[in-house]
């Protein structure tokens, strides 16, 4: 939806909403919409001001840093020296891998974002932003030869030599990067064979987030693809860095509009309830409790008949995904008010669409839903839900945070200890010319740093081959074998719901 949005604005130079989309359902009424928009008649649109070449020309010195980079450099600096935002990603590559290219590759994704050259640092009790002018290439990728001895190589041998590798991937992920030294991500190369490496990333979340990985992959693929072929990259100069969106945020926290959303939602979650009624534990003990996760997939033929559903009702798939996890929290809640945590891309200008960096923004979704509703009037009102809280996203979630903890009882920890995502294939392999390159599984070290502040998390992601989801939850916080019921419950309330979506909630589960 999104790119559909920013598709249109390149095309016909207007801003679009969710709204409009979903009061536009057919070809013709959104063609009638887009027209309306161009012709600058019907009713005013919220919009995100563009971000003016004047508002963010380069200052001398430190840059300013984000809103949510400052919540994570504050957490780092009270919790030094650990992996809590190492994000890696690891692919098999096999086939002829040039090093030099990739090398050559990674230093002018490097050169391209800003916010690869970005380092951090503390002046007057203030965390700033560095921008070195260039770094050094030969520290960005390590190499390390896993390969075997010439010869007969058994069954066991290479099974070995995987796990391995496995556990080097592992050990990397662990590593702490240093947050005053640029860049703040790690390239790990691993050679099993001849024609056979594994390519690891380790990206510190301060400077990335799942749309930035999207674009890192489709421009190193681009650029290493042109290096071996010895041809111009085709990639444009990026319009925008995000260290000038990050000064432009600033400024935009402070005016009218940013205090207009506030207001939207410090109403919207005005007596918001909460679902789980915490244990007699401390701060520090539901902070740092032991966290589970268990992964389970859609089968082939439920994805074709959820696909459908939405079709059928003009919604998305992240809209009728979450009217199901709603739907199980109301019928093991008992509640009918929910609201869950979600994240948005916050990527509703053109010019932020290729942009390196960590725009996404928690937003919470509150509905009010009961047991007595069909599945269908379920979808829809988590559906208007959706549209409203996409029209303020723009405000990061600590200024809401923050506020809402001066002016009012609300902890706002407690808002966000359910969380729900729907990712779309962010963690997709780099398409690398003569090369096949394939996800690396290992197993990821997961232990509860203190800064998890989910207990209960549903994250999916849609790719090609189907649906698959991670459920994750805080050990110490629920019953046992808590996460493999949540899943069976979950997978039970998706089919029946797509089967019988005129069906009450509350007979769509058994409990």
């Amino acid at each position: 939806m999104a790119q559909m949005i920013l598709r249109l604005e390149e095309r016909f130079g207007v801003q679009v909403s969710f709204e409009d989309i979903f009061s536009a359902p057919t070809v013709t009424a959104l063609a009638n919409r887009v027209e309306t928009l161009r012709k600058g008649s019907g009713e005013t649109i919220r919009r995100i001001p563009t971000i003016e070449a004047a508002d963010c020309a380069k200052a001398d010195g430190p840059q300013p840093v984000s809103i949510v980079q400052e919540r994570m450099l504050r957490v780092e600096r009270k919790l030094p020296g650990l992996p809590q935002f190492n994000l890696p990603f690891a692919y098999r590559l096999q086939g002829a891998l040039d090093v030099p290219a990739l090398r050559q590759s990674l230093g002018s994704m490097v050169r391209r974002h800003a916010c690869l050259r970005t380092a951090f640092h503390w002046r007057n009790e203030a965390p700033t932003a560095v921008v070195a002018p260039d770094v050094d290439v030969e520290w960005i990728l390590s190499m390390k030869n896993l390969a075997m001895r010439s010869g007969p190589r058994s069954a066991r041998a290479k099974e070995l030599q995987l796990t391995r590798a496995k556990l080097e991937v592992q050990q990397a992920t662990l590593e702490p990067i240093d947050m005053t030294r640029a860049p703040l991500f790690r390239a790990h190369l691993f050679r099993l064979d001849t024609n056979d490496h594994i390519l690891l990333f380790v990206v510190h979340d301060i400077i990335v987030d799942g749309w930035s990985m999207v674009v890192f992959m489709e421009e190193l693929s681009e650029l290493y693809s042109a290096s071996v072929s010895g041809r111009k990259s085709k990639l444009p100069e990026p319009e925008l860095q995000f260290s000038e969106f990050a000064r432009w945020q600033r400024q935009w926290c402070t005016g009218i509009a940013a205090d207009k959303q506030y207001a939207y939602w410090k109403e919207r979650l005005n007596k918001v309830s909460l679902l789980f009624n915490p244990p007699k534990i401390n701060v520090v003990g539901e902070l740092t409790a032991r966290i589970i996760e268990r992964p389970f997939q859609l089968s082939d033929e439920l994805v074709v008949r959820l696909r459908d559903f939405c079709r059928s009702q003009g919604v998305t798939l992240f809209m009728t995904l979450l009217a199901v996890f709603k739907t199980l929290l109301v019928l093991r809640s008992g509640c009918s008010d929910i609201c869950v945590a979600t994240l948005m891309a916050n990527r509703g200008q053109l010019a932020r669409e290729s942009v390196i960096g960590p725009f996404a923004n928690t937003t919470l979704l509150r509905t009010q839903i009961d047991a007595s509703l069909t599945f269908v009037d379920a979808v829809h009102r988590v559906r208007e839900t959706v549209v409203a809280a996409h029209a303020m996203q723009e405000l990061p979630f600590d200024v809401i945070a923050a506020r809402l903890a001066k002016e009012t009882d609300l902890r706002p920890a407690t808002l966000v200890r359910i969380y729900f995502v729907l990712q779309v294939a962010f963690r997709r392999s780099p398409k690398l010319r003569d090369l096949t390159a394939q996800p690396f599984t290992f197993q990821k070290a997961r232990t509860a740093m203190p800064i998890d502040c989910a207990w209960l998390s549903m994250a999916l992601q849609e790719s090609p081959t189907g649906i698959k989801g991670i459920c994750a939850l805080k050990k110490d916080l629920f019953a046992p074998n808590a996460d493999r019921d949540w899943i069976a419950d979950y997978l039970a309330v998706v089919a029946k719901a797509v089967a019988n979506p005129d069906r009450e909630l509350g007979r769509l589960c058994d409990f």
